[in-house]
């Protein structure tokens, strides 16, 4: 970790996947649009284990949302679309799958026939989200990435946009090649450990 915080450059991108992706939640891939539409009963139960299961990652997004409010992270660019704490944070968060709107997790009546602002499974990012993101990549001079967004193919994509001389550390195992670094660090411990040197430093 010590090595790792005296390689970054502040402010950093910092790349998250999400709680689901994170656990391998089987319940990601049943989420269609076609299921909402079929059967919203069972979409808008699906979301609400999702959301349920994900409560855990509070307290990591919540301390994402101080680092860049204290200026250490300049840009969150995240799969996670239903944890409220991240969604309701008003910070600079690029949320590739959109957001589900409050009102839908408290209220499944007033949603079941509407389609919420989500990109669900089989379906593009939208192109406005993607530019966005892209652009925070090609401007950053340091990325930190969840090596689980690699996973996904807009993961992959993404990280194609990146210049030749920003350095990337992911997350995961220990590992070196090209302006690529790998660490044995879960992207919730390093973002804990974050906190706590830039807490005692304030």
């Amino acid at each position: 970790m010590d090595e790792l915080l005296g390689k970054l450059q502040y402010p950093f991108v910092f790349v998250d996947s999400s709680h689901a992706f994170r656990t391998s939640n089987a319940n990601i891939e049943k989420l269609t649009r076609s299921l909402l539409k079929k059967t919203p009963q069972k979409f808008w139960s699906l979301i609400e284990d999702i959301e349920k299961s994900g409560r855990e990652d509070t307290l990591y997004y919540e301390r994402i949302i101080q680092l860049q409010k204290q200026g250490v992270i300049s840009s969150l660019i995240t799969c996670e679309a239903i944890n409220q704490r991240i969604i309701d944070g008003r910070t600079d968060v690029i949320r590739l799958f959109g957001t589900i709107n409050s009102m839908c997790l408290n209220d499944k009546n007033l949603c079941k026939a509407e389609t919420p602002d989500l990109v669900l499974w089989g379906e593009n990012v939208h192109y406005k989200t993607y530019i966005r993101a892209t652009d925070a990549l090609l401007n950053a001079s340091c990325i930190v990435a969840d090596k689980t967004i690699l996973s996904l193919q807009i993961g992959q994509l993404l990280l194609e946009h990146t210049t030749q001389h920003c350095p990337i550390y992911f997350l995961s195992d220990t590992k070196k090649g090209g302006n690529h670094t790998e660490y044995d660090l879960p992207p919730k411990e390093f973002i804990q450990q974050l906190a706590s040197v830039h807490r005692a430093a304030d």
